[in-house]
């Protein structure tokens, strides 16, 4: 299962925090309603806060020119946006931004569903740290049906040992070996299979037992207790363990109750088996996915997911990709009426995404876009600078030389560009906030360096 729930990235680097700290600090002490921000460019404001989250962390000694450089870095960046702006890629964009809005969406919805519900309490952590020293000898067998578990329950009761049935039966990776899994301690073991080995004699195999995986059967070989550190030392691992299996069940519970309002038309499904040039037009108004009994997908929606197929990919793939599919879209739709949408971290979040989607864009089309290099300007380079290259005139001697001479040329273009939209432009700097943070960062680095 590929698991939707991955935490983000939410820990930023120590330094980087100690920053914004003092940025606040220096917020609340000035006595300007001015001083919340360091420049203005067209009347856009490039904030404290906005500044110490990409400052590079140095060792330079001179901060005050770190600094100065790196506030002309986003004066420079904002000008590119604004013009991005105004030449309307905004539109070039649009599909990647709304990409980037859904998947934040859904990460938040998985956030509120699983993450926050999966946390162990002390309790928990306590009952799993007592049966912490106890450690277990099993072999497994897992299968995916319930048919396929009552086939192996009639071989072990007529007599079929474990390890065929393992050899013969399992899709465990221990079914070459008999299903010997060898020892492990008890805690860690998932709650279902847990519980029925907690209650196994020497030597007996369970019932099967329902797991994410299928069905499982467990033969309990032999058990013994080995020593444990402190609670202490052990909760780490002990609340991990808990938190990824809680996470693990809920997600199952949740998916299972939004499948179950979902009908897939198995026949339009089969439409995507054929490629997306060779779907008819009556196909694409087939209805694939009905939600609480509406219709909610059809096919043509589906024709960028269709287009977007390896010719080899197998049947069962184009399902699972169609699939989740819809499933996201259920999930997009229901974050949006929970109004997630509105929460503001994802707004600024996405404020970033558009900034950096505008800027990359603008910069292919205008800047990267424009600058070529000729062979003849290659090998130029290479007559002058000859004897920095031991090796010899090759093609990687020659890529080399393109990718330094084309990196220079969009410097040139860009410095050319900035140099013309700072001379239409309206640029602020508010020196009295930049020099007190300047010195709060040279407070900062001197801690550090103490």
């Amino acid at each position: 299962i590929k698991i939707l729930y991955c935490k983000r990235e939410l820990i930023r680097r120590t330094s980087v925090i100690a920053l914004i700290i003092f940025s606040i600090a220096i917020l609340v002490n000035c006595q300007s309603p001015q001083s919340d921000y360091l420049a203005k460019v067209n009347g856009e404001k490039i904030t404290v806060s906005d500044f110490l989250a990409t400052l590079p962390k140095s060792s330079v000694n001179d901060v005050a020119t770190q600094c100065q450089e790196h506030l002309t870095k986003l004066i420079n960046r904002r000008l590119i946006i604004q013009k991005a702006k105004a030449m309307g890629l905004m539109e070039q964009v649009a599909n990647s931004l709304e990409l980037s809005k859904k998947t934040m969406l859904i990460q938040k919805l998985m956030e509120e569903e699983i993450i926050k519900k999966a946390k162990a309490t002390p309790i928990q952590i306590q009952q799993l740290y007592e049966i912490l020293p106890e450690v277990v000898h099993l072999r497994l067998i897992v299968v995916n049906t319930e048919d396929a578990a009552q086939l192996v329950k009639r071989y072990l009761q007529a007599g079929v040992p474990f390890e065929s049935c393992a050899y013969k039966f399992s899709s465990h990776p221990s079914s070459k070996s008999g299903g010997d899994v060898g020892y492990g301690r008890l805690a860690f073991l998932p709650e279902p299979i847990r519980l029925a080995v907690t209650n196994l004699p020497l030597g007996k195999v369970s019932s099967p037992i329902p797991t994410d995986e299928g069905f499982t059967f467990v033969q309990l070989l032999a058990k013994r207790t080995e020593p444990i550190g402190s609670l202490a030392q052990e909760e780490p691992a002990l609340r991990s363990f808990l938190e990824e299996q809680k996470a693990k069940e809920l997600h199952r519970r949740f998916f299972a109750q939004l499948n179950s309002r979902l009908t897939y038309n198995y026949k339009a499904l089969r439409v995507f088996f054929k490629p997306a040039n060779a779907i008819t037009e009556e196909e694409k108004e087939l209805w694939v996915c009905k939600k609480d009994e509406t219709l909610f997908v059809r096919v043509k929606s589906l024709l960028p997911i269709a287009e977007s197929f390896n010719p080899a990919i197998d049947t069962a793939l184009r399902i699972y990709a169609i699939k989740r599919e819809i499933e996201d879209d259920l999930l997009y739709e229901e974050a949006k009426k929970r109004g997630f949408d509105k929460d503001q971290k994802i707004l600024a979040e996405l404020a970033k995404v558009q900034d950096e989607l505008l800027y990359q864009t603008f910069y292919n089309n205008e800047i990267s876009g424009k600058v070529s290099v000729s062979d003849e300007a290659i090998l130029e380079y290479y007559r002058k600078e000859q004897a920095n290259y031991p090796t010899g005139w090759n093609e990687s001697v020659k890529n080399l030389i393109r990718s330094r001479l084309l990196a220079e040329a969009n410097q040139q273009v860009e410095a050319e560009l900035l140099e013309k939209l700072k001379k239409e432009a309206k640029i602020e700097i508010n020196q009295p906030t930049f020099n007190r943070l300047i010195a709060e960062i040279k407070k900062e680095r001197r801690t550090d360096e103490d």
